[in-house]
């Protein structure tokens, strides 16, 4: 991706709470803790969350795994968007 693009460039005070859930090895979306950086820099609640040895399918997550991610975002969603 250009350094002159991306979604950390686009960062804006009203954008919603955000959960970056992004694999290590994800060649698409490099840089997920530039974007949550942004983020919390414009005053909005992000989280960011690697997933070990993973790319942005996270093809060949273990059950566990699977189950670790869905975890996180249902923390997150209590957490950062009550009654949704």
């Amino acid at each position: 991706m250009s350094p002159s693009a991306g979604p950390a460039l686009r960062v804006t005070p009203q954008a919603p709470p955000f959960l970056v859930l992004r694999g290590t090895r994800d060649a698409l979306v490099p840089r997920g803790e530039r974007l949550a950086a942004a983020l919390r820099a414009a005053g909005v609640p992000a989280d960011h969350a690697p997933v070990a040895g993973t790319d942005q399918l996270r093809a060949g997550l273990t059950d566990e795994e699977v189950e670790r991610c869905f975890a996180t975002t249902a923390g997150f969603v209590a957490r950062r968007c009550p009654g949704a």
